[in-house]
């Protein structure tokens, strides 16, 4: 990847020129560079779907662009953006367009998660995981665990206890290994 200059988008269609102040960086840019998204990308590529900017009336807005995030300006379609109050951060909110959208509906759509329950939350150390585990939290009879495989079970931890699961199961794979060893 490098950077170079391009033409600014032109707005066309229901579409108008975002000014973007900042990006979200997904699992899934890294596919399109790669080019094993669901969809064959074409040159020259600019990715990036998450991002948060001005509309041109001035208001701050997270979008889901159709692509070209990473760049100064990108198109998006003004029906489909999340107006963004002064008190939430950028980081704040582009947290929440893929992954916190994702750990909403694993939890409540997909899980039917409901009050007074335990959950085990995978990967609990990762974006999707803490957010999950966030949320969990919301209800304060929810049992939040964070389950994760990690070089540093202490890092783990803390990174766990920063996002209030009520327990951590960490393992890393020296201990595995040490426990087939051992066996």
């Amino acid at each position: 990847m490098k950077y170079v200059d391009l033409p600014d988008p032109v707005a066309s269609g229901e579409d108008v020129v975002m000014d973007v102040t900042a990006i979200g960086i997904n699992y899934a840019d890294t596919h399109q560079t790669e080019d094993s998204y669901l969809s064959k990308q074409t040159l020259p590529l600019i990715p990036g779907m998450e991002v948060v900017g001005k509309l041109p009336n001035g208001q701050r807005v997270l979008a889901l662009a159709a692509g070209g995030g990473y760049c100064q300006k990108t198109l998006v379609n003004p029906k489909q953006v999340i107006p963004l109050p002064d008190q939430v951060s950028d980081g704040a909110a582009l947290a929440m367009m893929v992954q916190g959208i994702t750990a909403y509906h694993i939890l409540k759509t997909v899980g039917h998660f409901k009050a007074g329950e335990s959950v085990v939350v995978h990967a609990g150390a990762g974006g999707v995981g803490s957010l999950a585990i966030q949320l969990a939290k919301l209800d304060v009879s929810h049992t939040a665990i964070g389950a994760s495989w990690c070089l540093s079970t202490l890092a783990a931890s803390i990174r766990f206890k920063r996002y209030s699961a009520s327990a951590c199961v960490a393992a890393t794979r020296a201990l595995e290994s040490a426990a087939h060893a051992s066996a």
